[in-house]
Protein backbone atom coordinates (compact mmCIF):
# COMPACT_ATOMS: atom_id res chain seq x y z
CA UNK A 1 0.00 0.00 0.00
CA UNK A 2 2.85 2.38 0.81
CA UNK A 3 4.53 1.70 -2.54
CA UNK A 4 1.26 2.18 -4.42
CA UNK A 5 0.67 5.45 -2.55
CA UNK A 6 4.06 6.80 -3.59
CA UNK A 7 4.44 5.26 -7.04
CA UNK A 8 0.87 4.86 -8.27
CA UNK A 9 -1.84 2.24 -7.87
CA UNK A 10 -1.00 -1.25 -9.20
CA UNK A 11 2.57 -0.22 -10.05
CA UNK A 12 4.04 -3.71 -9.83
CA UNK A 13 7.39 -2.57 -11.24
CA UNK A 14 7.84 -0.26 -8.26
CA UNK A 15 7.01 -3.11 -5.89
CA UNK A 16 9.67 -5.25 -7.54
CA UNK A 17 12.22 -2.47 -7.14
CA UNK A 18 11.39 -2.12 -3.43
CA UNK A 19 11.62 -5.88 -2.96
CA UNK A 20 15.03 -5.85 -4.65
CA UNK A 21 16.17 -3.11 -2.25
CA UNK A 22 14.93 -5.18 0.71
CA UNK A 23 16.89 -8.15 -0.61
CA UNK A 24 20.08 -6.05 -0.82
CA UNK A 25 19.49 -4.68 2.68
CA UNK A 26 19.00 -8.20 4.03
CA UNK A 27 22.29 -9.29 2.45
CA UNK A 28 24.18 -6.33 3.94
CA UNK A 29 22.61 -6.82 7.36
CA UNK A 30 23.50 -10.50 7.29
CA UNK A 31 27.12 -9.50 6.64
CA UNK A 32 27.07 -7.11 9.63
CA UNK A 33 25.45 -9.80 11.79
CA UNK A 34 28.10 -12.34 10.81
CA UNK A 35 30.87 -9.86 11.61
CA UNK A 36 29.41 -9.25 15.07
CA UNK A 37 29.02 -12.95 15.83
CA UNK A 38 32.08 -14.46 14.14
CA UNK A 39 34.52 -11.53 14.27
CA UNK A 40 35.93 -12.61 10.91
CA UNK A 41 35.27 -10.35 7.93
CA UNK A 42 36.13 -12.89 5.24
CA UNK A 43 33.79 -15.52 6.67
CA UNK A 44 31.05 -12.89 6.95
CA UNK A 45 31.67 -11.88 3.35
CA UNK A 46 31.25 -15.46 2.16
CA UNK A 47 28.00 -15.82 4.14
CA UNK A 48 26.69 -12.62 2.57
CA UNK A 49 27.63 -13.87 -0.89
CA UNK A 50 25.74 -17.12 -0.27
CA UNK A 51 22.57 -15.08 0.22
CA UNK A 52 23.30 -12.42 -2.38
CA UNK A 53 23.81 -15.01 -5.11
CA UNK A 54 20.98 -17.35 -4.10
CA UNK A 55 18.90 -17.72 -7.25
CA UNK A 56 15.90 -19.14 -5.38
CA UNK A 57 15.71 -16.04 -3.22
CA UNK A 58 16.36 -13.73 -6.16
CA UNK A 59 13.43 -15.29 -8.03
CA UNK A 60 11.05 -13.85 -5.41
CA UNK A 61 11.98 -10.25 -6.15
CA UNK A 62 9.67 -9.81 -9.12
CA UNK A 63 6.41 -11.52 -7.99
CA UNK A 64 4.08 -9.71 -5.61
CA UNK A 65 4.88 -11.96 -2.63
CA UNK A 66 6.03 -11.51 0.95
CA UNK A 67 9.30 -13.46 0.69
CA UNK A 68 11.59 -10.44 0.26
CA UNK A 69 9.89 -8.60 3.12
CA UNK A 70 9.99 -11.68 5.37
CA UNK A 71 13.69 -12.25 4.64
CA UNK A 72 14.59 -8.65 5.45
CA UNK A 73 12.51 -8.65 8.64
CA UNK A 74 14.02 -11.92 9.83
CA UNK A 75 17.62 -10.78 9.28
CA UNK A 76 16.83 -7.39 10.83
CA UNK A 77 15.35 -9.11 13.89
CA UNK A 78 18.42 -11.32 14.27
CA UNK A 79 20.68 -8.26 13.99
CA UNK A 80 18.62 -6.36 16.58
CA UNK A 81 18.87 -9.36 18.94
CA UNK A 82 22.65 -9.46 18.50
CA UNK A 83 22.96 -5.73 19.16
CA UNK A 84 20.83 -6.03 22.30
CA UNK A 85 22.98 -8.90 23.58
CA UNK A 86 26.13 -6.86 23.04
CA UNK A 87 24.83 -3.64 24.59
CA UNK A 88 21.70 -4.42 26.68
CA UNK A 89 20.27 -1.12 25.43
CA UNK A 90 16.47 -1.12 25.61
CA UNK A 91 16.19 0.75 22.30
CA UNK A 92 17.17 -2.48 20.53
CA UNK A 93 14.50 -4.29 22.54
CA UNK A 94 11.87 -1.91 21.21
CA UNK A 95 13.31 -2.27 17.72
CA UNK A 96 12.74 -6.02 18.07
CA UNK A 97 9.19 -5.30 19.17
CA UNK A 98 8.45 -3.24 16.06
CA UNK A 99 10.01 -5.84 13.74
CA UNK A 100 8.12 -8.66 15.46
CA UNK A 101 4.86 -6.78 15.09
CA UNK A 102 5.40 -6.46 11.34
CA UNK A 103 6.35 -10.15 11.23
CA UNK A 104 2.96 -10.89 12.80
CA UNK A 105 1.38 -9.40 9.69
CA UNK A 106 3.73 -11.28 7.35
CA UNK A 107 3.72 -14.85 8.64
CA UNK A 108 1.21 -16.12 11.24
CA UNK A 109 3.70 -18.51 12.87
CA UNK A 110 5.67 -15.53 14.22
CA UNK A 111 2.95 -14.95 16.84
CA UNK A 112 4.65 -17.65 18.93
CA UNK A 113 8.09 -15.98 18.87
CA UNK A 114 7.94 -13.16 21.47
CA UNK A 115 7.54 -15.31 24.60
CA UNK A 116 10.59 -17.58 24.09
CA UNK A 117 12.65 -14.77 22.55
CA UNK A 118 12.08 -12.23 25.32
CA UNK A 119 12.39 -14.95 27.95
CA UNK A 120 15.81 -15.83 26.54
CA UNK A 121 16.83 -12.16 26.56
CA UNK A 122 15.72 -11.82 30.19
CA UNK A 123 17.96 -14.74 31.12
CA UNK A 124 20.88 -13.04 29.40
CA UNK A 125 20.10 -9.76 31.13
CA UNK A 126 19.99 -11.55 34.49
CA UNK A 127 23.38 -13.07 33.79
CA UNK A 128 24.88 -9.62 33.31
CA UNK A 129 22.95 -7.95 36.12
CA UNK A 130 20.58 -5.88 33.99
CA UNK A 131 17.30 -7.73 34.47
CA UNK A 132 15.66 -4.98 36.54
CA UNK A 133 16.32 -2.38 33.86
CA UNK A 134 15.03 -4.65 31.09
CA UNK A 135 12.10 -6.43 32.77
CA UNK A 136 9.58 -3.58 32.58
CA UNK A 137 10.34 -3.00 28.90
CA UNK A 138 9.94 -6.70 28.12
CA UNK A 139 6.56 -6.83 29.88
CA UNK A 140 5.35 -3.69 28.10
CA UNK A 141 6.51 -5.09 24.75
CA UNK A 142 4.66 -8.36 25.29
CA UNK A 143 1.50 -6.57 26.40
CA UNK A 144 1.63 -4.31 23.35
CA UNK A 145 2.26 -7.14 20.89
CA UNK A 146 -0.44 -9.46 22.16
CA UNK A 147 -2.96 -6.67 22.68
CA UNK A 148 -2.64 -5.79 18.99
CA UNK A 149 -2.82 -9.48 18.07
CA UNK A 150 -5.90 -9.98 20.24
CA UNK A 151 -7.56 -6.95 18.67
CA UNK A 152 -6.83 -8.40 15.22
CA UNK A 153 -8.44 -11.70 16.22
CA UNK A 154 -11.42 -9.82 17.65
CA UNK A 155 -11.92 -7.88 14.40
CA UNK A 156 -11.56 -11.14 12.47
CA UNK A 157 -14.29 -12.65 14.65
CA UNK A 158 -16.67 -9.73 14.24
CA UNK A 159 -16.16 -9.16 10.52
CA UNK A 160 -15.44 -12.67 9.24
CA UNK A 161 -16.91 -14.99 11.87
CA UNK A 162 -13.56 -16.67 12.53
CA UNK A 163 -12.16 -16.39 16.10
CA UNK A 164 -8.48 -16.57 15.23
CA UNK A 165 -5.70 -15.29 13.01
CA UNK A 166 -5.78 -17.54 9.95
CA UNK A 167 -7.37 -20.71 8.60
CA UNK A 168 -4.99 -21.11 5.66
CA UNK A 169 -2.16 -22.81 7.53
CA UNK A 170 -2.73 -26.27 6.04
CA UNK A 171 -2.80 -25.17 2.42
CA UNK A 172 0.22 -22.94 2.98
CA UNK A 173 2.15 -25.82 4.52
CA UNK A 174 1.19 -27.96 1.54
CA UNK A 175 2.57 -25.22 -0.72
CA UNK A 176 5.91 -25.37 1.10
CA UNK A 177 6.01 -29.14 0.65
CA UNK A 178 5.54 -28.64 -3.09
CA UNK A 179 8.05 -25.80 -3.24
CA UNK A 180 10.84 -27.85 -1.70
CA UNK A 181 9.87 -31.23 -3.25
CA UNK A 182 9.33 -32.81 0.16
CA UNK A 183 6.26 -34.87 -0.74
CA UNK A 184 8.28 -38.11 -0.93
CA UNK A 185 9.39 -37.64 2.69
CA UNK A 186 5.84 -38.32 3.91
CA UNK A 187 5.21 -41.49 6.00
CA UNK A 188 4.25 -44.74 4.21
CA UNK A 189 0.53 -44.37 4.95
CA UNK A 190 0.46 -41.38 2.59
CA UNK A 191 1.86 -43.31 -0.37
CA UNK A 192 -1.24 -42.69 -2.49
CA UNK A 193 -1.09 -38.96 -1.83
CA UNK A 194 2.64 -38.92 -2.62
CA UNK A 195 2.07 -40.60 -5.96
CA UNK A 196 -0.75 -38.18 -6.72
CA UNK A 197 1.40 -35.16 -5.98
CA UNK A 198 4.34 -36.60 -7.93
CA UNK A 199 2.08 -36.80 -10.97
CA UNK A 200 1.42 -33.05 -10.81
CA UNK A 201 5.06 -32.21 -10.20
CA UNK A 202 6.04 -34.29 -13.22
CA UNK A 203 3.93 -31.82 -15.23
CA UNK A 204 5.65 -28.88 -13.49
CA UNK A 205 2.49 -28.03 -11.52
CA UNK A 206 3.38 -26.72 -8.05
CA UNK A 207 0.32 -24.62 -7.33
CA UNK A 208 -1.27 -26.05 -4.15
CA UNK A 209 -4.60 -24.36 -4.93
CA UNK A 210 -4.72 -25.91 -8.40
CA UNK A 211 -4.06 -29.39 -6.99
CA UNK A 212 -6.58 -28.85 -4.20
CA UNK A 213 -9.28 -27.84 -6.65
CA UNK A 214 -8.67 -30.86 -8.90
CA UNK A 215 -8.20 -33.60 -6.28
CA UNK A 216 -11.15 -34.04 -3.94
CA UNK A 217 -9.62 -36.85 -1.87
CA UNK A 218 -6.38 -34.97 -1.32
CA UNK A 219 -8.03 -31.68 -0.49
CA UNK A 220 -9.99 -33.17 2.40
CA UNK A 221 -6.77 -34.22 4.12
CA UNK A 222 -4.52 -31.33 3.19
CA UNK A 223 -6.53 -28.14 3.37
CA UNK A 224 -9.71 -28.62 5.38
CA UNK A 225 -11.21 -25.21 5.88
CA UNK A 226 -14.56 -23.50 6.01
CA UNK A 227 -15.37 -20.36 4.07
CA UNK A 228 -18.30 -18.39 5.41
CA UNK A 229 -20.71 -16.84 2.95
CA UNK A 230 -20.35 -13.24 4.17
CA UNK A 231 -23.12 -12.06 1.85
CA UNK A 232 -25.73 -14.04 3.73
CA UNK A 233 -27.43 -12.35 6.69
CA UNK A 234 -27.91 -15.76 8.29
CA UNK A 235 -24.15 -16.33 8.18
CA UNK A 236 -24.41 -19.64 6.41
CA UNK A 237 -21.18 -21.45 5.73
CA UNK A 238 -20.10 -24.03 3.18
CA UNK A 239 -17.48 -26.74 2.91
CA UNK A 240 -15.24 -25.40 0.18
CA UNK A 241 -14.58 -28.74 -1.51
CA UNK A 242 -18.25 -29.71 -2.00
CA UNK A 243 -20.35 -26.58 -1.56
CA UNK A 244 -22.51 -28.38 1.01
CA UNK A 245 -23.71 -26.73 4.19
CA UNK A 246 -21.47 -27.31 7.20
Amino acid sequence: MLVYTLAGQDNLAAVSVVQAVLFVLATLELYVLAVLVLRQGWVALHLGLLVGTNLSLLSYIKPLMSEALALWLLVSLALAVALFIYTLHVRFLWLMTVITLVLFLTRPEWIYLPLPLFGYLLLLAARYGGVRRVLSHVLLSLILLYTILGNYAYINTVQNGFPGVTIATNILAFGKVLQYDMQDEAPPQYRAARQLVDGYLARSIKDPYYIRDHELALSRDVALMVIRDITSPSRRCYCWWSGAHC
